[in-house]
């Protein structure tokens, strides 16, 4: 957490830490008789959990690489463990891999190695288990576009939701999620009622990414080629950018202070774009010869009038040439 040291899992059943200044190994943990499949530090930095093939979780001691204890109760590979972000917090999940005599998602207290709780969804296979920022809900995303959400404490579920690509906003308040029509919907947790649902991409969405600076802006990414930008304060996307390359985007985030976002594609490599939409607008403004046509505006935009952008600009569509202009009449 603190930034100076960086722990790997490693298919011969260590775990390493290394001085992320130096490069040097500082640690070699050796316990698991399996392939290591994740490793998470402690919010304090003071602990590492580290899941396995061997079907346990174990506790090491950050500092002197001694092993804490060994939590046990999977019945095959662990594919997943992270700890509550809440500062003091002994709680962790673990995921493992579907299985219909295991418990998917197994949650523990790792100072007395209890389990606290195992949670069952609806019998499909737990494909993520993410803490929010304040550890207060749990989300176990399944493979059947189902989110189920849960409290630490009574461990009641909350009502699930639809969704496959997952994510909480920065302040934990809200959980993005995408429905198999390709739309967004924006989950208020604590009035377990819909905030907002985003249309707009026509397919799968494969990532969505919040802006961390400000928590009101996201970023998705689909299927259809498009990366589309959204805000909760406006229920239609405030842009969208396609370069052509079909489906070729491999990811679309904001950098740390949210004023630009970062696009990659497998063939084009990486892009670095201003955030706000202003600023897109005059870098496009700049080598367009047009302004979109009501086509390119419901395709783009939304299902509605199309809106000069780039002024003195034609809208296709709409601006028709003068006929006096072709008579050479004034």
């Amino acid at each position: 957490p603190a930034g100076d040291r960086l722990a790997t899992a490693s298919e011969d059943g260590t775990v390493r830490v290394w001085d992320a200044n130096t490069g040097a190994a500082i640690h070699v943990l050796r316990g698991h008789m399996g392939a290591v499949n994740d490793v998470d530090w402690s919010p304090d930095g003071a602990t590492i959990a580290s899941a396995s093939t061997d079907g346990t979780v174990r506790i090491w001691h950050a500092d002197s690489g001694e092993q804490v204890r060994v939590l046990t109760g999977h019945t095959g590979s662990v594919e997943q463990v992270h700890w509550n972000p809440r500062p003091g917090s002994p709680l962790l999940v673990s995921v493992r891999q579907r299985d219909a005599k295991d418990d998917h998602t197994r949650v523990w207290n790792a100072e007395t190695g209890e389990q606290v709780a195992a949670l069952i969804g609806d019998g499909s296979e737990v494909r993520e288990a993410i803490w929010n920022a304040t550890g207060a809900y749990l989300a176990a995303v399944t493979d059947k576009y189902k989110v189920f959400l849960w409290q630490p404490g009574d461990w009641r579920p909350v009502p699930d939701v639809e969704g496959d690509a997952v994510t909480w906003s920065p302040d934990g308040a809200y959980l993005a999620a995408d429905k198999p029509d390709g739309s967004i919907i924006i989950w208020d947790v604590a009035a377990s009622a819909e905030l907002r649902q985003f249309i707009g991409h026509k397919g799968d969405v494969n990532e969505i990414n919040w802006n961390r600076a400000d928590g009101r802006r996201l970023v998705s990414r689909g299927a259809d080629g498009k990366v589309r930008l959204w805000s909760l304060d406006d229920p239609i996307a405030v842009g969208a950018i396609d370069t052509g390359t079909g489906s070729d985007y491999a990811g679309a985030e904001f950098n740390p202070d949210g004023k630009y976002l970062t696009l990659w594609t497998q063939s084009a490599g990486v892009s670095l774009l201003p955030a706000r939409l202003a600023d897109l607008i005059t870098i496009a403004c700049k080598t367009a010869v047009r302004n979109l046509g009501p086509a390119d505006w419901r395709e783009f935009i939304a299902p509605q009038d199309p809106k000069v952008i780039c002024e003195g600009k034609p809208i296709p569509g709409i601006d028709y040439p003068d006929p006096r202009a072709q008579t050479g009449k004034g």
